[in-house]
C-alpha cells in the first residue's frame, strides 16, 4: 500500500467513523434520557422492581453507546489528522487496533449470544475487513512519518 493510498484510506474511513460515531452519541442521548423519563413518570415503574431493574439496564446501556461514540469520535478526528499529517498515525494506529480487537469481541459475543444467524457472521467480517484496513494504512502512515524522522 501506498503512503497516498494509506492517507484516502485514513481520510475516508475517518469520515465514516465520525458520523457514526455522532449517530452513536445522540442514540445513547435519546436512550438515556428516554429510560430516565419512563423511570420518572410511569408509575408501574415506580411500583414494580422488574421494570426499574431493566430501565436501569437501559439507561447503561444507553451510557455505554455514548462512550463508544465518544471513543468512535476520538479514532475517526485521529484518522483524519493521521491522513493530512504523519505524525498522527502512531496514535490511529493505537485505536485501529482497539478497534479490531474490539470489532473481534462484539462479533464473537453477537455469535454465540443464541442463535446463529448469517448476519451477524456478515458484520463480523465486514467490520474486521474494515478495520483491518484501517490498521494497515495507520501503520503505513506511522513506518512512513518515522523514516522521515530518521532522516531529518
Amino acid at each position: 500500500m501506498t503512503l497516498e493510498q494509506a492517507r484516502k484510506i485514513l481520510k475516508v474511513a475517518g469520515i465514516i467513523t465520525i458520523i457514526g460515531a455522532i449517530i452513536s452519541l445522540i442514540m445513547g442521548i435519546l436512550v438515556v434520557y428516554g429510560s430516565g423519563d419512563v423511570a420518572l413518570t410511569d408509575p408501574e415503574v415506580k411500583t414494580d422492581a422488574d421494570y426499574q431493574e431493566t430501565v436501569g439496564y437501559f439507561i447503561i446501556s444507553g451510557i455505554a453507546l455514548g462512550i463508544a461514540g465518544v471513543c468512535s469520535l476520538i479514532e475517526g478526528v485521529f484518522s483524519i489528522l493521521a491522513s493530512k499529517n504523519g505524525k498522527y498515525g502512531k496514535i490511529c494506529w493505537i485505536f485501529s487496533i482497539i478497534s479490531v480487537v474490539t470489532s473481534l469481541y462484539h462479533g464473537i459475543a453477537n455469535l454465540f449470544k443464541g442463535e446463529f444467524k448469517w448476519s451477524n457472521l456478515l458484520s463480523l467480517l465486514v467490520s474486521l475487513a474494515l478495520n483491518a484496513l484501517v490498521l494497515v494504512a495507520a501503520n503505513t502512515v506511522k513506518t512512513a512519518y518515522a523514516r522521515e524522522q530518521k532522516q531529518a
